[in-house]
């Protein structure tokens, strides 16, 4: 008789991402603070920026208008940089027993960037699209297409192939992979309510900012990990099942 494969429980997931995220945090944590030092650049030069345009003198107004227009280009710097951490942190964990550090983990990402940012947009559209038809439609259309940055960069299925993938890993177990979610997504919630918590207390901006990034920097690489070992079991289980259909259709 076949053995039926299930998906592994919350809190075992839980267990092996902690595992896996002690066993490399550094790397994890390097690779989190380039972002972070970006957003926070971008974060400092917009305060300036305001500050000078509330200033009366022409020549601070015209200093104010300069750094505006280079906060839009680094505005986009930003956005590449967060596209391109999100891939080096997903090889970081995908290639985790070669012991890749953060700049090899950078080095396999960037050529993937446009790539990664299309599956990403795909994926954003339509979720988007069915949360504005109806929460539900939007909450199924998430959890089928979860999936699709772990299968563009374990496999290097691109945009629909990727989504179709994912959708297909999903299927039979969209209720299981749903409550894994939810079970990560409340202990999220409450690690960055914590920091929320102690950012009221301070009345600098930029502290503030400093507090909710490394919440950030701390929770985004566990959420990662055990997102992917969901990718990972799926796919195994997925796999096991082409074998049975086969060995079937084989009698």
């Amino acid at each position: 008789m076949q053995q039926i494969m299930l998906l592994i429980n919350a809190k075992i997931l839980l267990d092996q991402a902690w595992g896996i995220y002690k066993k490399r945090l550094r790397v994890f944590l390097g690779i989190m603070a380039f972002p972070i030092f970006a957003s926070l650049l971008l974060t400092a030069f917009l305060l300036l920026d305001v500050s000078l345009l509330r200033a009366h003198s022409a020549f601070f107004n015209m200093l104010g208008l300069g750094i505006l227009i280079l906060s839009g280009f680094l505005t986009l710097g930003v956005i590449v940089i967060q596209l391109w951490s999100q891939i080096a942190l997903l090889y970081a964990i995908k290639d985790r027993e070669e012991n890749i550090g953060i700049k090899e983990s950078y080095r396999r990402g960037w050529s993937k960037i446009i790539s990664y940012f299309w599956v990403s947009f795909l994926s954003g559209i339509i979720i988007a699209g069915g949360t504005f038809l109806f929460f539900v439609p939007g909450l199924i259309f998430f959890i089928w297409f979860s999936l699709a940055s772990f299968v563009f960069i374990s496999e290097n299925k691109k945009g629909w192939a990727a989504l179709a993938a994912s959708k297909d890993y999903v299927k039979g177990n969209w209720r299981a992979v749903f409550w894994r979610f939810l079970f990560i997504g409340i202990i999220a919630y409450l690690f960055l309510y914590l920091f929320n918590a102690l950012a009221v207390f301070t009345d600098t901006l930029v502290i503030d900012k400093i507090y909710i990034y490394i919440g950030y920097a701390l929770l985004t690489p566990m959420v990662t990990i055990y997102s992917f070992l969901i990718y990972e079991n799926l796919k195994k289980i997925h796999s096991s099942d082409l074998v049975v259909q086969s060995v079937e259709l084989k009698k």
